[in-house]
Order: structure tokens, then C-alpha cells, then sequence
């Protein structure tokens, strides 16, 4: 619409872009984990059209926003592009914020939650494969069988039987708890409970989970590929884990879990997130650009 509003009247425009999109340009993964999207691949990739209409609106754009520099390399390659600029998501840090344990005591039992516990929240979708981290659950309870670990997520009629008959399979079900979809407030009571945050996708375009975990103080574990490495430096505020080896991140997970030190350290640094990916951050930034591009003047 931008586009052809652009070349209708010359009116400028910008896109921002969270990923490229996924069914123009599938990656292997989603060719594997999300076969229900086979039908729109196949006749999305016979209407040229929307592949050359895609390509105009980058190539038009006055400015276009990455949410990484992950995903800006990936626009860059595509589209032969070079006005990117990277502009990381926001975050509510006045609702992700750290928080007293009887702020966040209501949350234990309304979902009926054991202390202590890995979190994850995703929307269940196959390329996030939430189901790794099932699978790794049999290798971190060897060592901490005190520990389970909760999903919390919007379910998918096409996934989540996937994740829970995985559980059932390696006899988790009673380590393994499924919240569905839950509101802000008890996210953000869920990070601030966890011990450790872990973060599945091994192709993420930025991962708002583990940035939000930290703002709550709580140190995550993603895989040292995509966009979690741009947010996370290792032993610094979280941990990296070689992808893609489950016991690496089962270690991953038990050393933070394990290692009270660790964990405080881990969750001191974290807190950095609060500052960097504010709204207040990221709307300095995006007026910056936008008020360069007008020539007006920045109040």
C-alpha cells in the first residue's frame, strides 16, 4: 500500500522488517516444521507478482528497519538494499521489571507451578521447536531431578499435539507443563519465578523472550546462532550454547540452574537489557531517523 501510495504521489515511506517473510522465501527449517504452510508457499511462488511487488517495496523505501543486524544482512542479500538501519524491538520495562517474591506468589498456584523451573514462551509453532527442549529435559534431570519445566505459548492445532505426545513419550508429563496462551502480568511473574529462561528456535530473527527475561533479572540460555547472539553475550548476562547440541544446552541450562554464583552474576548483568531495549530507547532511536528523513527539526 506504501508502495503504491509512494509512487502514486512521491509520499515517502518506510518498512520495518522483523524477518523476511516466510512464505515467499521459506528457510529449510520452515520447509521441514511448518508443513500446514505448504499450500500458501505453492501459490504464492506462482503469482510472480508478489515476489516482484515485494521486491519494489524494499527497493522504494526511503528507510527500511531491521529488527537485527541478523536480519538486516538477510534484507541486504535479498533485496541489493543498502538504506537499512537497525532498529531493536522495544520493551515494556515497566511491566518486565524485577519483582518481589509476594508479587509474583499468585502465579505459582494459578498454573500450579513447582519451584524450581526452566521457562519458555513461544507460540507453538514448529520452526520455534519447543520440543527440543523436551527432548533435552531426560539429560538436565539426571543431574537436577528437582527441576521441571514450564511452556507457556499460544497453542496450535497442528504443534502442540506434537509437544505433548513428546512429553508422553519420554514419561514427562508430570515435568512437563503446558499454560497455553497467559496474559502480561503473569509473564512477567513467570520470568521473575524461573531460574532459568531458555530459548529453543535455532533461526530466530531478533527473540523478544530472552530479552524480556532479562529485564526481569532472569538469565537465559538460547543457542549461539541468529539473533539471541546479538542481545546475549556469553557469561555475561546469559549463556550460549553450540548449535545445535542438546547436551550443550542441557550443560547450559543445569550451570546456571546449579551454580547460585553463576546465576546472580548472570542475573546482575542482565539487568543492562532494561536500559538498551527500552520503548524509550527504541523511540529516540526511530525519531532520529524519521525526523533526518523529513528535515525537520528534533524536539
Amino acid at each position: 500500500m506504501c508502495y503504491f501510495v509512494h509512487r502514486r504521489y512521491g509520499t515517502p515511506y518506510t518498512i520495518y522488517a522483523h524477518g523476511i517473510c516466510k512464505e515467499l522465501y521459506p528457510r529449510s527449517i520452515d520447509l521441514e516444521a511448518v508443513p500446514e504452510k505448504k499450500t500458501t508457499r505453492s501459490i504464492l511462488r506462482k503469482f510472480q507478482l508478489w515476489s516482484e511487488l515485494d521486491h519494489k517495496s524494499f527497493s522504494n523505501a526511503a528507510v527500511c528497519f531491521a529488527n537485527s543486524r541478523y536480519i538486516e544482512k538477510q534484507l541486504s542479500n535479498l533485496y541489493g538494499i543498502s538504506n537499512l538501519v537497525v532498529l531493536y524491538p522495544g520493551v515494556d520495562i515497566d511491566r518486565f521489571r524485577p519483582m518481589s517474591s509476594e508479587e509474583t506468589e499468585f502465579v505459582l498456584p494459578k498454573h500450579g507451578i513447582r519451584t524450581p523451573f526452566i521457562f519458555t514462551s513461544n507460540q507453538h509453532i514448529g520452526y520455534k521447536k519447543i520440543e527440543w527442549l523436551i527432548e533435552m529435559m531426560p539429560l538436565i534431570l539426571k543431574e537436577a531431578p528437582e527441576l521441571s519445566l514450564v511452556v507457556a505459548g499460544n497453542p496450535n492445532p497442528e504443534y502442540t499435539p506434537k509437544l505433548l505426545r513428546a512429553a508422553k513419550k519420554l514419561s514427562l508429563t508430570n515435568k512437563v507443563l503446558f499454560l497455553g496462551r497467559v496474559d502480561e502480568h503473569d509473564l512477567a511473574a513467570l520470568y521473575n519465578r524461573a531460574t532459568v529462561y531458555a530459548f529453543s528456535p535455532p533461526d530466530e530473527d531478533f527473540g523478544m523472550g530472552p530479552v524480556e527475561a532479562m529485564c526481569c533479572g532472569t538469565p537465559p540460555v538460547a543457542w549461539d546462532a541468529g539473533g539471541p547472539r546479538e542481545t546475549i553475550v556469553d557469561g555475561e548476562n546469559g549463556l550460549l550454547a553450540k548449535p545445535y547440541e542438546f547436551h550443550d544446552f542441557a550443560s547450559k541450562c543445569l550451570r546456571i540452574a546449579t551454580d547460585l554464583g553463576l546465576r546472580e552474576k548472570l542475573a546482575m548483568n542482565a539487568l543492562a537489557a532494561r536500559a538498551r531495549f527500552s520503548w524509550e530507547t527504541h523511540t529516540s532511536h526511530l525519531l532520529r531517523v524519521l525526523f533526518r528523513l523529513t528535515g525537520a527539526a528534533n524536539p
